[in-house]
């Protein structure tokens, strides 16, 4: 019921928004995203014109580092970027008042973009198998890490006997060819490419033990600059759900915006598991973050995730 109340709003808001677009400039947005197959949505909804269409005119701004998206924004040298679910919760603590304007994409049993990667000769027949190891993660407290690090404890592994370093997920590969990493958390499309390349093995699917439907990240903004820019704000959350239509209608879609937006060859990308996109978020959802963050003692306490999701 809520969803639908806030779709009806936007669809209101969007008419007024629309009818104004046609008569003055679109908002500019400049969207800082990483290299992820993730974030596919807004790559379609730039691509096949969802933005335009809407009136906003988006500037899609690849990132080297998912670390430095919510300074840029704060810093007002971005409008929008992506963030993880569990990152958002810590930078919210931190009070930085960010909003998401939509998902990115959920978890699903079935899906294979995200693994634990384990170098070559390496066996791990036990989760405990992995105590003295050094795992390499491309963002200390992200996503893939904190979803790695509960699977583990779940399983009885000592967090202090693993050594975790930073690594970015495309030197992955070759510190775990030389060994210098055991094992990485590692997302598509670099899991594909590390395997094709034999600089290691795609390993354990530890995302497969996690809810259907558990939120991985989001597209998100200062909440001030969306109150200053509602109907801007709303008309992107639409613009994505354009997208998201379109490639549950055709998964095809995805193929050129991937190609295009993360510079990746044509065989490479008709090879990479299919994302499971989405648009709104729950309390639910959040709430799960928030309670695993404070568990882990990356947060000290709970955020109000009622906030979190503009509308």
């Amino acid at each position: 019921m809520r969803h639908a109340l806030h779709r009806l709003t936007a669809a209101l808001a969007m008419l007024v928004f629309c009818g104004a677009a046609n008569a003055q400039q679109p908002t500019k947005m400049r969207l800082g995203f990483t290299g992820s197959a993730g974030f596919v949505s807004v790559m379609i909804a730039k691509d096949h014109g969802f933005f335009e269409k809407r009136g906003l005119d988006v500037e899609m701004v690849f990132m080297t580092k998912g670390s430095i998206i919510v300074p840029s924004i704060l810093g007002g040298s971005l409008e929008a970027g992506t963030l993880t679910a569990p990152s958002l919760i810590r930078s919210v603590e931190a009070k930085m008042d960010l909003v998401i304007l939509s998902a990115t994409n959920v978890n699903s049993p079935s899906d294979t973009t995200s693994r634990l990667a384990l170098r070559n000769g390496l066996t791990i027949s036990n989760p405990k198998d992995l105590e003295g190891k050094k795992i390499g993660a491309a963002g200390i407290g992200g996503v893939l890490d904190t979803v790695f690090r509960q699977w583990a404890l779940d399983r009885g592994v000592d967090p202090k006997k693993l050594t975790f370093l930073e690594v970015g997920f495309p030197q992955m590969g070759d510190m775990l060819k030389s060994g210098k990493i055991d094992a990485a958390t590692v997302s598509e499309p670099f899991l594909s490419r590390l395997v094709e390349s034999g600089s290691g093995q795609a390993g354990i699917n530890y995302f497969a033990d996690f809810p259907d439907g558990m939120l991985l990240g989001g597209f998100v903004v200062k909440r001030s600059w969306a109150e200053a820019n509602r109907a801007a704000a709303l008309a992107f959350r639409e613009a994505v759900r354009d997208a998201v239509a379109l490639l549950q209608k055709d998964p095809t879609v995805a193929y050129a915006s991937l190609e295009k937006h993360l510079k990746l060859p044509s065989d490479v990308v008709k090879k990479l598991p299919r994302v499971k996109a989405v648009v709104d978020v729950t309390d639910e959802q959040l709430e799960f973050w928030n309670k695993l963050s404070k568990e882990q003692g990356l947060t000290r306490t709970l955020v109000d995730v009622k906030k979190l999701y503009f509308n």
